[in-house]
């Protein structure tokens, strides 16, 4: 982008977004930022006939707090862009909570996300350790570790059901997620269309923490033909056609 905003109110917010006139939009994070209860927000939304808005996070964001409520942190590509994780987010602390949205949102088996919640939300989700161009990618390995420190994560895909390439609205399981250790946490997955496992996939519970388990199809199935613990969670499924 040809210009750049950095805000810091003086209020625990740090603000860094691209002009909406740019029109390529790039951030690339690869330090540290620290804002202890505070909350940071990146966005890269350049015009919207762009493609090329991406948020590169390779670096430690931590907001986390021992003595307040845990911060917030929101890296949103726009509803065209792209946000790649292979860093560190760390909102841990009461009510810490970490954003990941855009239209593509990859996570690797880097990254390591802490927080009370963490939301991910790009046009559909493949949950591998594996790359797959038509799918956003989020590692099983990252969303594991996530859910066994006690972070509570929702997949939520905003595609068109029956669209094309990466914007169909599937949630698809193509590796095991395994939940171990002794917080608590809650797993919802939120599809525009369908919600599928394959290969040797399953979800999985152990130690003394729950899993609690939650999955809507809005428009279309959920084919579950994997093994699901949940070590004493619980689990709801819904599926509908429009």
């Amino acid at each position: 982008g040809s210009k750049v905003t950095l805000d810091l109110y003086g209020d625990n917010l740090l603000e860094i977004a691209l002009s909406d006139k740019a029109s390529n939009a790039l951030i690339q994070q690869t330090g540290a930022i620290n804002a202890q209860g505070g909350t940071v927000l990146m966005t890269a939304q350049a015009v919207k006939t762009a493609v090329d808005n991406v948020i590169n996070m390779s670096g430690v964001i931590n907001v986390s707090s021992v003595t307040v409520q845990g911060g917030r942190i929101v890296l949103s590509g726009g509803a065209q862009g792209v946000v790649n994780v292979t860093g560190t987010l760390n909102a841990s602390g009461g009510g810490g909570f970490v954003e990941t949205s855009g239209a593509n949102v990859n996570v690797t088996d880097t990254a390591s996300v802490t927080a009370d919640q963490w939301l991910i939300d790009p046009l559909s989700i493949k949950i591998s350790n594996s790359s797959d161009p038509s799918y956003s990618i989020v590692s099983a390995t990252t969303l594991s570790s996530s859910l066994s420190a006690g972070t509570s994560v929702t997949l939520q895909t905003s595609g068109v059901a029956g669209g094309g390439q990466d914007n169909h609205g599937d949630i698809i399981i193509a590796d095991s997620i395994t939940k171990t250790g002794s917080p608590d946490a809650t797993l919802t997955l939120l599809a525009t269309r369908n919600i599928s496992f394959t290969g040797g996939s399953g979800i999985s519970a152990s130690d003394s923490g729950k899993l609690n388990l939650a999955m809507t199809a809005g428009s279309g199935f959920i084919d579950i033909s994997k093994n699901i613990t949940t070590n004493g969670g619980s689990m709801t499924a819904s599926a509908g056609s429009d």
